[in-house]
């Protein structure tokens, strides 16, 4: 009897090890970390224009009235173009310049505004009459679109398929196989969805200003980290 509870509390014990010990079929051997890119060329259809005013006086009041009224004349004409929307003031400011001695005070007045253009063909004449109206210095020129966010999804499933490949390329080197996604984020540095690569030039004083509306790069970066077998 007593070697009958003997076998079976061995066989017993033989069993639970045999449930604990993990297959050699399904036995991990570490983790493979790769990035997924995902890239795509649309056409712009608006832009994104910042343009300013400044002038230097002997007072403060008198910079700031000579800025105020420029940039007046500027936001009217803005006002008037059908095509322009979204006009916002950003900046107003007056300063104190000292040129090394008290008589030398001067002071300088600056205000910025930004705006959408909806008709990129109307960009050469706009800026030029803007130009002409006191406007002496521009911010910026940033290309859009507003069909961007509907390639989203598409973007991140062409990034995502990006990654796997990647990964069963390096592991099969290595005689390995990929099991499964372990983790996924975005690389993207704090934009949610693509993020728009664009560039413009504005030759400032010139006849013949420029801009090239182009296309715009839509671009998703995606880090995954996967599991190896």
């Amino acid at each position: 009897m007593r070697n009958l509870i003997f076998f079976t509390i061995l066989m017993c014990s033989a069993g639970l090890l045999s449930a604990q010990k993990p297959s050699s079929e399904n036995k991990t051997t570490g983790t493979i970390q790769v990035v997924g890119e995902a890239m795509m060329t649309i056409t712009a259809d608006y832009v994104e224009i910042s343009i300013n005013v400044s002038n230097e006086a002997a007072s403060a009041q008198e910079a700031h009235k000579k800025t105020t009224e420029e940039m007046a004349k500027a936001l009217k004409m803005l006002k008037a173009n059908q095509s322009v929307t979204e006009l916002q003031t950003t900046m107003v400011t007056v300063r104190p310049r000292n040129y090394g001695n008290s008589n030398s005070m001067r002071y300088f007045a600056n205000q910025s505004l930004n705006f959408r253009l909806n008709d990129i063909s109307q960009y050469d004449n706009l800026m030029l009459s803007l130009f002409e109206n006191g406007i002496n210095g521009m911010g910026g020129v940033n290309f859009r679109s507003t069909k961007a966010a509907s390639f989203n999804d598409e973007l991140m499933v062409i990034a995502l398929e990006d990654a796997r490949k990647k990964a069963i390329l390096m592991a099969r080197v290595y005689g390995q196989e990929v099991v499964m996604a372990l983790s996924i984020s975005e690389t993207a540095q704090g934009n949610q969805g693509p993020s728009p690569m664009f560039s413009a030039e504005y030759k400032a004083g010139s006849a013949d200003p420029s801009i090239s509306e182009g296309t715009i790069q839509l671009v998703q970066n995606v880090f995954v980290e996967f599991q190896l077998k």
